[in-house]
């Protein structure tokens, strides 16, 4: 059976192990905005399997997941929808009653290096790209997601990734230091399977007390949204999603050449 033209998300469980596949290949499996829902969809099924214990996220070849499909969005400022839709995604991910644990085969870029952060461990190849392109077409990452790449990845990694613009390999995000292991090419899906099946085999009031405590410690680090900082910021990063700036950067990126920005 082909793939969905707007992609999906295929669920299966095996004992006390789930595995959620983005499959959108022909488009490196960027999130549509019908995607992110089958997503959102996914964690409903994975919720009602009281059995499960481990959540294993990966990509079908060749990326785990290139970002989101700007193509697939309107100009409005939560894009057509996609924005609050992706929003939830990741806090539902992060609040989850089990662990989720990455596979990263390839590119994990923008949208996919927020759903790399919203995991619990990160298993990534040596082959993998991890990135937040936004500085080079024009985009300000939403203060929410932001707040959760420096709370997971640390400040150091994020002002790397989001001040340059350029992606790491799987040895370099070890050495930003947010990543768990580092496999050879290829290996990433079986060892985070591995790992999560250790985890199903751990004390289940112990994974989920520690995973519900310690997000609830990342929690208390988040800028409040009743914080005046928070409204700033988040007015500038809407202020970058209307420029002309990110017209620019988008049509430079979709006609191979280098785009022009003026600051506004």
């Amino acid at each position: 059976m082909s793939e969905p033209e707007q992609g999906d998300v295929v669920v299966a469980v095996d004992a006390a192990v789930a595995t959620l596949t983005l499959t959108r290949p022909s488009r490196r499996n960027a999130l549509s905005v019908a995607m992110t829902g089958r997503l959102h969809a996914a964690l409903d099924r994975v919720e009602a399997a009281p059995d499960v214990r481990a959540v294993v996220v990966v990509g079908d070849p060749p990326a785990f997941c290139a970002g989101a499909d700007f193509g697939d969005f309107d100009d409005s400022s939560d894009r057509g929808g996609f924005l609050p839709l992706f929003q939830a995604v990741l806090d539902r991910m992060a609040h989850f009653r089990v662990p989720f644990v990455a596979g990263v085969e390839g590119p994990a870029l923008g949208a996919g290096c927020q759903v790399l952060a919203a995991c619990d461990l990160r298993v990534v190849a040596t082959d993998a790209m991890i990135g937040i392109p936004a500085a080079r077409i024009g985009l300000q990452l939403d203060i929410v997601n932001l707040n959760r790449l420096v709370c997971e990845f640390g400040p150091a990694a994020a002002r790397r990734l989001l001040l340059t613009g350029d992606p790491v390999d799987g040895e370099g995000a070890a050495a930003l230091g947010f990543v768990h292991e580092v496999v050879a090419a290829g290996d990433a899906r079986s060892r985070a399977t591995e790992w999560a099946q250790r985890i199903a085999t751990r004390a289940p009031l112990s994974v989920t007390g520690h995973k519900a405590a310690i997000q609830s410690v990342v929690d208390s680090w988040w800028l409040a949204d009743s914080d005046a900082e928070y409204s700033r910021h988040k007015n500038a990063s809407e202020a970058a999603c209307a420029s002309s700036d990110l017209r620019e950067g988008l049509a430079a990126f979709a006609e191979k050449r280098p785009p022009r920005f003026r600051g506004m």
